[in-house]
């Protein structure tokens, strides 16, 4: 049942992106098989050619795909296609090509989409488009990109209608409340030249204080200031510990991924880690069911495969609600009696309150409740 209602899905895309002139767009959430549709239209005698596929990780590239196109025994077809990161994109001589496939298509740019722009337009009018995401993006910015490349969204599939189609896990989210630290002093503060230690607290009134005093003048804020608060949130020493606590109440035989704010974050909450400064041994461990816990910070944003994982904890959100969406994304994968449970830590009367907020303001609130990490403590 459920891999007839994929196949209808995938089919349905195929459908809706050949009558847009093989241009579009698929906004489907995680498990709706994003990837087979690539597969069977790269694979299809219809649209034979030479095709490109452009991934934001040299892991996508070289080992993700790779196992999705031998899963469905098509693995001819990866060895003919070409491969590139987004990162290298503005290099690519798209004339090449009669084909191309836009994974993660958020990550498009101004910068990397230049390469479509600039093909004459005779290419362009022939070449085949096919972008995949499970977080349409909303930023004029991108949605321009998007246009200009002739991509509407030719089928958009959100999480909670996944969840009703079943063809995602349904999934629980714990809003654990926590607060500033007002009694230690251990938030660095100051400059370069005048540091101090103080409260978080107080350390984050200062920062936030100062932000608001020029937003009121009237006048633009610089960008580090914002980015200065960012960071100390990004590290709170309160929210390590929250994090502690929780991880504390999950039982251990329990396959739960941590998404910290930083790096020094994350290895202090699991010794068991994969971010931009750490091999992959204790991923590929965790993939293969050898240990329960890793923590990372944004490296397992997307793209990634992780089989059989029952419990998320992020310890930090931003403003950008696709994160967020790409975190449970992780953990939806349907299998049998299996409910994704995610914990969110939402630091009270502060910034990061407000990112929690924006980050959930599209799901089911049935879905979601509100704790106190004082029921942890």
């Amino acid at each position: 049942m459920l891999n007839e209602i994929k196949d209808k899905l995938q089919r349905q895309v195929q459908k809706n992106w050949e009558k847009n002139n093989c241009k579009g767009l698929a906004a489907l959430c995680t498990g709706a098989g994003k990837s087979k549709i690539a597969v069977n239209i790269i694979s299809d005698d219809m649209h034979k050619g030479k095709w490109l596929l452009i991934v934001p990780t040299e892991k996508l590239r070289d080992e993700n795909w790779k196992e999705e196109f031998s899963k469905w025994k098509k693995k001819t077809y990866y060895s003919k296609m070409d491969r590139a990161c987004y990162a290298s994109l503005s290099k690519v001589d798209l004339s090449k090509y009669d084909g191309v496939i836009l994974d993660e298509a958020h990550n498009l740019t101004e910068a990397n989409s230049q390469p479509f722009n600039e093909l004459p337009s005779i290419f362009f009018r022939r070449l085949k488009i096919l972008a995949l995401t499970a977080t349409p993006p909303k930023e004029e910015e991108k949605l321009e990109i998007l246009k200009n490349l002739g991509l509407k969204i030719i089928k958009e599939l959100k999480l909670d209608e996944g969840v009703k189609l079943g063809i995602v896990a349904p999934y629980q989210i714990i809003i654990v409340e926590t607060h500033l630290d007002d009694i230690k002093k251990g938030s660095p503060g100051g400059s370069k030249k005048k540091p101090f230690m103080t409260t978080e607290f107080k350390n984050y009134q200062f920062k936030n204080r100062r932000i608001q005093q020029i937003r009121f003048s009237g006048k633009p804020v610089p960008k580090f200031l914002y980015l200065d608060r960012m960071r100390m949130l990004y590290d709170l020493q309160s929210k390590t510990d929250a994090a502690k606590a929780i991880l504390k109440d999950i039982p251990k035989d329990k396959k739960t991924l941590i998404f910290a704010g930083s790096i020094k974050q994350a290895e202090e909450l699991e010794k068991k880690t994969f971010h931009s400064k750490s091999d992959d041994k204790d991923l590929k461990r965790f993939q293969a069911d050898k240990i329960k816990r890793l923590s990372c910070v944004q490296s397992l944003n997307e793209g990634h495969n992780i089989a059989n994982l029952d419990i998320g904890l992020v310890v930090q959100l931003n403003s950008n609600p696709r994160n967020l969406i790409q975190r449970i994304g992780r953990l939806v994968r349907i299998r049998d009696g299996h409910t994704a449970k995610i914990y969110i830590l939402s630091c009270v009367n502060t910034q990061d309150e407000k990112w929690v907020e924006k980050a959930i303001e599209g799901l089911d609130r049935n879905n979601i409740t509100y704790t106190s990490i004082k029921n942890y403590k």
